[in-house]
């Protein structure tokens, strides 16, 4: 068991555990081998989940929204998964191996300011993509759905009878001017539940633009 009630575990709470319930003194790098070879285990970076998400409506919003995201797929819908991702570093690797008592760092990186990206990609593998600077809001996004719906229109009159765009539950997507618009395109829209990224294949874009396409190496980075 590698989690406690409240925390994943580190390598010194687990050695103090064995020491104490089973009277076994492991030293932390055989501890670390047992980890990974054995029970196959990983050291990952932790995310953490608040209690809202697990509160009951917020599970149940997810579940009718799972429901409706399969329906959709049954009568053979193409579903189209847009949000906004923000980018602010040229280099986006999170970690990597470095001699002991060395410092990981990567000097080749910048910062970028507010540069935001907004994407479609659909569940028949096309994507679509805007890059601009400053913050996303109803604004920008009303903008790029609008470009959005012209371009569909025009290579695919008929698109709204077997498409659907999917978007998450940020206050802009629900507000007041962007309903106007979708209404105004006459958008079929599914909503995700709240606190539901891994149901929106754009996520996976977003992480392999920035861990592949931001990511020099496209791998783990050493330091020497």
């Amino acid at each position: 068991m590698l989690t406690s009630a409240t925390h994943p575990l580190l390598l010194k709470e687990i050695k103090s555990e064995l020491l104490r319930k089973a009277g076994l003194r492991v030293g932390l790098r055989l501890l670390s081998r047992f980890l990974r070879q054995r029970m196959n285990a990983t050291y990952r970076l932790i995310r953490p989940i608040t209690q809202i998400q697990n509160l009951a409506p917020a599970v149940l919003q997810r579940q009718f929204a799972a429901a409706k995201y399969i329906e959709v797929l049954q009568k053979g819908y193409r579903l189209i998964s847009v949000d906004e991702s923000v980018i602010k570093l040229t280099d986006h690797r999170k970690r990597g191996w470095v001699p002991k008592l060395r410092h990981n760092q990567v000097t080749s990186c910048s910062n970028l300011k507010s540069v935001n990206l907004i994407a479609a990609i659909t569940s028949t593998g096309e994507v679509w993509y805007t890059v601009n600077r400053g913050i996303t809001n109803s604004e920008t996004f009303c903008f790029f759905l609008v470009k959005l719906v012209e371009y569909l229109d025009a290579v695919e009159g008929n698109w709204r009878e077997h498409s659907v765009i999917m978007l998450d539950n940020v206050n802009y997507h629900r507000g007041v001017d962007t309903q106007r618009v979708m209404r105004q395109l006459h958008v079929p829209v599914l909503f995700l539940g709240p606190y539901h990224f891994r149901l929106a294949p754009v996520e996976m874009l977003f992480s392999y633009i920035k861990g592949r396409d931001l990511n020099p190496l496209g791998s783990k980075v050493v330091s020497w």
